[in-house]
């Protein structure tokens, strides 16, 4: 015994299905034929037709055949190249430049002078990177930075003397001393003595 399986039971009813089908449209679209013994009148002065048979419907077109096409690869855009980079300079310090002209010149005096805070003199010290901040001698050239100038006046040498001068008097004077409280001398302690009773 052979045992059909779903998929040609399938192929087999759809088969009989197409024949059926394939009987029932040409009976439907046969022309009929009259007898030959019924004839119908006949009138004179009138030409009888012969009877056409209705056209016959032509098959539907089939749907176009579906043909894989490649998928069109998308044209890359063209790209401009990018535009250079701006360089972006930084604007250039502005100094103004003091020649040391009085023995006794630091810079903590030459930034007070002209930009009014002793403390200065570390930027003073950094816009002048050769130079060491405690050897200055006359004819030495020092720049200052413009963002820190009050005074453009040259530097008098009557100001380096009073700072100096105030700088050694304080040296000058001995040092407060503070005066520790004296302490009270501790007071012994021991093993206590016992008097006999």
């Amino acid at each position: 015994m052979i045992v059909k399986t779903e998929f040609q039971k399938t192929i087999g009813l759809i088969a009989i299905g197409l024949g059926l089908s394939m009987f029932c449209f040409s009976c439907a679209t046969a022309p009929s034929r009259p007898e030959e013994g019924a004839r119908g009148p006949r009138v004179e002065g009138s030409e009888v037709q012969k009877e056409t048979p209705p056209p016959t419907p032509e098959p539907a077109p089939a749907p176009p055949l579906k043909t894989q096409t490649a998928p069109e690869k998308p044209t890359p855009a063209v790209q401009e190249p990018p535009p250079p980079p701006v360089k972006v300079t930084k604007p250039q310090p502005v100094f103004y430049m003091h020649t040391v002209k009085h023995g006794g010149e630091t810079l903590s005096i030459i930034a007070l002078w002209y930009t009014g805070n002793h403390g200065n003199w570390k930027e003073i010290a950094q816009a002048n990177p050769d130079m060491k901040p405690n050897r200055i001698f006359p004819g030495n050239e020092i720049l200052i930075p413009e963002g820190l100038l009050k005074t453009r006046d040259p530097l008098p040498k009557e100001f380096v003397d009073r700072i100096n001068s105030k700088a050694n008097k304080e040296r000058g004077k001995p040092k407060a001393q503070t005066v520790q409280p004296q302490q009270e001398e501790p007071k012994l302690f021991g093993p206590k003595k016992t008097t006999p009773r």
